[in-house]
């Protein structure tokens, strides 16, 4: 039987450094972390997060969740009017509710040691992570991001499920403003690293299109190796500008150009499929990809490139 990791809230309540009201205990057991009320699925282990943003506040929510049968909650306001009726209810005090939420998945990923591979760019992340999930899912019990979730709250809540039974993670992170990526590597704290591509995605939130590249790039920090396609004039760049400052990363680079490490030598599109050749370690290698857009090739030549940069063998790789 899978065994889960089981929190209290005392252990939260160290690990975001908040302080405890209502049911001071502290031994009500965190399995679930929550931040939409509409998703609850088991109120006697779950940990809701009233987190405000631009259009809402979660703690709106919390006479609502408490009818329900949660117990355990982060706040930034002790609510008076209601601690008094749920006595065995458990309110974690904290200056910010998503700080807390980062911080509590930040300390649950230090407690793992196996591979970690982060996925972004401006397009392709999701596609790639789920790919690279199916294509090792027979070989490694591997934890990921549920859909999309790649944001300053969907990441912490994606770290939260690792878990001891597994041997490998694969999570996505997106951006939309600066300063935001920093947060997000100090969650994932990613092994290894795939760099898709660079477009005109979430432009507005950065002064030009290098500073968006150079705020990604900060997800890899301290990487073993990071993957990418030497195409991408501006992101070859960058890459290479950051690893002179990086330089213990191993860049594992496919394209055109010779000195790629994964050097694509054609490409042709047979009906709804596309077959391409490729020189990896100087041995001459043939993939077949059952599509024909320009976009699914790309996505899974850097599903290709990883799973060559982790050694397993052509015919694995083909089929």
């Amino acid at each position: 039987m899978k065994q889960a990791c089981t929190y209290t809230i005392s252990d939260v309540a160290r690990a975001v450094n908040g302080h405890i009201t209502g049911n001071t205990a502290g031994n009500n057991p965190v399995r679930l972390l929550l931040t939409d009320s509409r998703r609850l699925l088991s109120p006697g282990v779950t940990l809701f997060f009233a987190i405000k943003t631009r259009n809402n506040d979660g703690h709106r929510y919390i006479g609502e969740l408490l009818e329900k049968g949660v117990r355990s909650f982060v706040l930034e306001k002790a609510p008076r009017d209601l601690a008094g009726r749920y006595q065995d209810a458990s309110f974690l005090i904290v200056n910010n509710s998503l700080d807390a939420l980062q911080a509590l998945a930040a300390t649950h990923r230090s407690g793992f040691s196996f591979p970690v591979l982060a996925v972004t760019g401006s397009n392709g992340k999701t596609v790639v992570k789920e790919w690279i999930y199916q294509l090792l899912s027979r070989k490694h019990s591997i934890v990921k991001n549920p859909k999309s979730f790649n944001s300053q709250i969907g990441v912490p809540l994606s770290v939260w499920l690792m878990e001891p039974y597994n041997d490998m993670a694969v999570f996505e992170a997106g951006i939309s403003r600066k300063g935001e990526m920093e947060r997000l590597r100090a969650i994932i704290r990613p092994t290894a690293g795939i760099f898709t591509n660079i477009g005109p995605a979430h432009d507005e939130g950065f002064s030009s299109r290098k500073e968006k590249v150079r705020e990604k790039l900060k997800l890899f920090t301290g990487c073993d190796s990071l993957v990418y396609c030497g195409d991408h004039g501006l992101l070859k760049e960058e890459i290479n500008m950051w690893h002179e400052e990086n330089s213990s990363v191993r860049l594992f680079s496919w394209g055109s150009d010779p000195s790629s490490d994964i050097v694509i030598k054609e490409v042709k599109g047979t009906g709804g499929s596309t077959r391409v050749s490729m020189l990896a370690g100087g041995s001459k290698f043939e993939v077949v990809v059952p599509f024909s857009d320009r976009a699914s090739v790309e996505n899974a030549l850097h599903c290709v490139a990883y799973l060559k940069l982790l050694g397993y063998e052509d015919d694995f790789i083909k089929e």
